[in-house]
Parts: C-alpha cells; structure tokens; sequence
C-alpha cells in the first residue's frame, strides 16, 4: 500500500509553496528564522535561505512576520 502512495505523496510535495525571498527588500532583521516552527529556515551572513525545504510547513509564519515584505510563498517549479 505504501509503494502505491508514492505517486500521490510526490504530487502534492510539488504542488507545495515554499517561502522565496526578495533579496532587495529583506532588512536582515532575521525575525523569520526566529519565527519559523520547523526551522527550516537559516541564515547566511544576515539573509534567510531555505536549507531544509522538506521541513516546510507552508504555513507563511516568515511572510507574515516579515516587516519589509520580503518573503513571499511561492509554488516553484516541481521536477519532472
């Protein structure tokens, strides 16, 4: 049962948005990593970057938190 999950678990990993940064606009303020309830997110010198995407939740914390509108949940383009 679980090899025919496969299929279905993989679209919906695809079909998930992950937090995407506007480089011009973050402050390096790094609320959204303090934020973040699966700390998928890190820093790299004073900017989020998303090391562990497979731990995102989607659930925007960083995009709300953020106080230059820097994060934004975008759909990525999935792999074939």
């Amino acid at each position: 049962m679980a090899a025919r999950s496969q299929p279905l678990l993989r679209r919906v990993w695809q079909q998930r948005e992950l937090p995407v940064l506007d480089d011009r606009l973050c402050t390096g303020c790094e609320r959204c990593v303090g934020v973040c309830p699966t700390e998928c997110l890190a820093l790299d010198g004073h900017r989020p970057w998303l090391p562990r995407p497979e731990h995102c939740v989607s659930c925007a914390a960083c995009v709300v938190i953020c106080p230059s509108a820097a994060l934004a949940l975008a759909r990525l383009p999935s792999e074939a």
